[in-house]
């Protein structure tokens, strides 16, 4: 240090903004500066380093942090593509979210709905799949997947025990509606069953401008499953959905009954038939 200054000299980096610091700060950095001190204090810095370097691996948070989850739901996803029961167990055990949504916008429930395996969708609905679907997607409901053609009607009723409602709409259209469009019989037994409403009314056509409207149909608007069932000629259905207390007098908003949609889209003459021979109620 200089007499007259009382400031160390500058010699950059960290000791240059030191020299600009009270002068009990500069003594302490002049004192750091002899070579003994200078060897000491790189070997504490190194220890210190190293100490901190040590555990290279964070430990993973429960669940497997964001990331982990997101690597355990596309397990999850892969798994249900291939039928794959153990699979699902070891993806559901790392933390995979059971209402995890998979492209696009899938509920993985909903996936697995599809594939129709029942193994499957039971583990599913035991971690806490939502048998109602899922909020962010309330256009794609299970039930109304379940009520698809070709899906086993034992996915229906593994869905109504866990609380799926029967009659739910999605994109204006109640799974029972679904079902009878399709021509899937042993399905709209199920839900007729579970408490779908044999005459509710579903939107026919879906309105334009509104894809994924769920609001509750008004009934006389649209069509009833009968209907809908009548119109695609789908006869088993039809004589399904009557001796389960379908009532073949309703009307839709232009005036058409059952029979009359059926003779209108040139059904198979079974479908006509059946209509023709259900008991007229008297007139008054």
């Amino acid at each position: 240090m200089t007499a007259s200054s009382g400031r160390m000299p500058e010699r950059g980096g960290i000791l240059a903004h030191a020299a600009n610091r009270p002068t009990s700060t500069a003594r302490a950095f002049e004192v750091l500066h002899r070579p003994g001190w200078i060897v000491a204090v790189i070997l504490a810095l190194i220890a210190s380093l190293g100490c901190q370097a040590r555990p290279t691996k964070r430990a993973i948070p429960s669940g497997g942090g964001r990331s982990g989850v997101a690597s355990a739901d596309t397990s999850l996803k892969d798994a249900i593509d291939v039928h794959d029961v153990a699979a699902v167990k070891r993806a559901l055990d790392a933390g995979a979210d059971p209402n995890a949504l998979v492209p696009p916008e899938q509920p993985v429930l909903v996936r697995a709905v599809l594939k129709g395996d029942v193994s499957i969708l039971r583990m599913l609905l035991a971690a806490g799949a939502n048998p109602n679907g899922d909020p962010r997607v309330p256009h794609i409901q299970p039930l109304s997947s379940a009520s698809l053609e070709g899906v086993h009607p034992d996915v229906v009723t593994e869905l109504l025990r866990a609380g799926a409602n029967p009659n739910a709409p999605s994109e204006g259209m109640s799974p029972l509606g679904i079902a009878a469009f399709r021509g899937n019989g042993a399905a709209c037994f199920v839900l007729v069953k579970g408490g779908a409403h044999v005459n509710g009314w579903n939107l026919w056509p879906p309105p334009p401008g509104h894809p994924r409207l769920n609001a509750e149909p008004t009934p006389g608007r649209g069509r009833t499953a009968l209907m809908l069932a009548a119109a695609r000629g789908h006869d088993g259905v039809v004589q399904m959905l009557l001796r389960l207390g379908a009532d073949p007098s309703l009307k839709n908003d232009k005036g058409q009954t059952a029979l009359a949609l059926s003779a209108e889209y040139e059904c198979p003459i079974d479908s006509i038939r059946t209509l023709l021979q259900v008991p007229r109620a008297p007139s008054r």
